[in-house]
């Protein structure tokens, strides 16, 4: 009878491996998931962000910066990075992104004196604001990501 018992608990405690690692490969997956949401909404955001800041010069395309757990407050604004087709702007971005920690908080910045102006539509260029609709397109891609996983269960 303690042989038989012995087994079953061996038994019970192999069935209860093979659950954690189940649950920890499903944990694992559910949080490479989050991730890679995560940085297809920053890039959504950074790509957004600088693609419809109105371009002169390119001092307000080339300002913004991404900080990680930080939001960037005691930066000062530089007039001499000139970033007009912004892709170095973004390229630097994306890089600060893709080495940030699993879980931290991404800023977005920019401190160009008139980037107030700009949002508020100033600019024929970007009547729309640049912040405002970028966060329109974030929120319509999270509806449909949730649509989807509604649709998934």
């Amino acid at each position: 009878m303690a042989v038989e018992s012995t087994n079953s608990q061996l038994k019970l405690d192999a069935d209860i491996a093979v659950m954690q690692r189940q649950l920890d490969g499903q944990k694992a997956e559910g949080e490479l998931q989050l991730i890679a949401l995560r940085n297809e909404l920053v890039e959504r955001a950074i790509r957004g962000l600088v693609g419809r800041n109105p371009v002169l010069t390119g001092e307000s395309r080339g300002d913004w910066k991404a900080f990680v757990n930080s939001m960037g407050a005691e930066r000062v604004h530089n007039p001499e990075l000139l970033d007009p087709d912004g892709s170095s702007t973004i390229r630097e971005m994306e890089a600060v992104l893709h080495s940030a920690p699993t879980y931290c908080e991404i800023w977005l910045s920019n401190v160009t004196p008139y980037i107030v102006l700009l949002e508020e539509g100033r600019s024929d260029k970007s009547p729309d604001g640049i912040l405002r609709s970028t966060v329109q397109e974030l929120t319509a891609v999270l509806r449909s990501q949730r649509n989807l996983a509604l649709v998934a269960t």
